[in-house]
């Protein structure tokens, strides 16, 4: 059996890590099967169905109330190699997950489990302010280990901020290779493609450790509700103003007419073309906000039912 070649996915909340990997793996490919394994915050996914449509072999895990994913990532990854995919994903979810899971991944591939191949870190061009701003910590520890860096959502900032993004991340990592990216859509050999120099190795495999703690990872919860709403902007509205350091919001929201699918970040709020059923459950993923997580249900609790009063008036 061909030794299997395995990427890391990886950038902040709301890039478009799914999207790209849905590029990546949409396409036939001529060493066989692919697979990906891919990290969710909330208990319930909601990225594993447009990935299933491109034929890769999906297999989903949750970081919920999980101190490391790394262990989770592994058995996943070695189901798909004992099914015989010859190329597999990990899209991380985290951001600790990315050094341990880079740590699991070097011990695998010195036994020749694996072969390594580049680490892909996906950024979104259109927010890169505000997580430069909100989430530094976060944005460089996935940017120090990126072979190729994806600058996504071009389309949302004009060609000089677009270079700004690009600079900034040559700045901290001057080894990787970027890429603008419409819709996650990049060469795929770029990431696929074979080292241009036999010796290279990925950068991952070459950061030395540190003793400096790692920077602090997200927090999720997950706002279930069988209320309805019947005012999508006003909830639209406290979706994009709740308090504390929201980096993510995703899911399903149970609307008069039918459920939507809801996703977005700060000052972004997109509703998915994709069909979405049952009642209302939307993850919240960010800083701090296991501190925030009863005040900020009983805030969209709370405009559910005055919607609701207000609509038998």
């Amino acid at each position: 059996m061909t030794t299997p070649i395995v990427h890391l996915v990886s950038g902040i909340l709301g890039s478009g890590k799914t999207t790209f990997c849905r590029h990546l793996l949409d396409v036939p490919q001529p060493e066989g099967q692919l697979g990906i394994v891919v990290g969710e915050y909330a208990d319930e996914g909601y990225d594993d169905k447009p990935l299933r449509s491109t034929g890769a072999v999906v297999r989903q895990i949750s970081s919920m109330q999980q101190k490391s994913q790394a262990p989770e990532y592994m058995r996943e990854m070695h189901n798909l190699i004992n099914m015989g995919c010859a190329r597999i994903i990990l899209e991380t979810s985290g951001i600790t997950s990315v050094g341990e899971v880079g740590k699991a991944l070097k011990a695998e591939q010195e036994k020749g489990t694996l072969v390594l191949g580049r680490t892909a870190v996906v950024v979104d061009a259109g927010a890169f302010k505000t997580h430069e701003s909100a989430f530094s910590e976060q944005l460089w520890a996935t940017l120090d280990v990126a072979d190729v860096i994806v600058i996504n959502k071009t389309d949302k900032v004009a060609d000089d901020e677009v270079y700004s993004v690009r600079n900034a991340c040559l700045e901290r990592n001057p080894e990787a290779k970027p890429v603008f990216a419409y819709m996650g859509q990049v060469q795929r050999s770029l990431v696929f493609g074979p080292p241009e120099d036999e010796d290279w190795t990925p950068r991952i495999m070459r950061i030395e450790d540190s003793d400096a703690p790692p920077p602090r990872e997200f927090d999720a919860f997950v706002f279930r509700s069988n209320l309805i709403c019947i005012d999508r902007v006003r909830f639209g509205h406290l979706l994009l103003n709740l308090p504390g350091r929201v980096a993510r919001f995703k899911g399903v929201m149970k609307c008069w007419d039918k459920p939507y699918g809801v996703n977005g970040m700060p000052g972004q709020l997109d509703y998915d073309t994709a069909p979405v059923t049952g009642t209302t459950r939307m993850a919240f993923i960010g800083i701090g906000l296991d501190e925030l997580e009863d005040e900020i249900k009983g805030l969209l609790k709370g405009e559910l039912e005055r919607q609701l009063a207000d609509d038998d008036r």
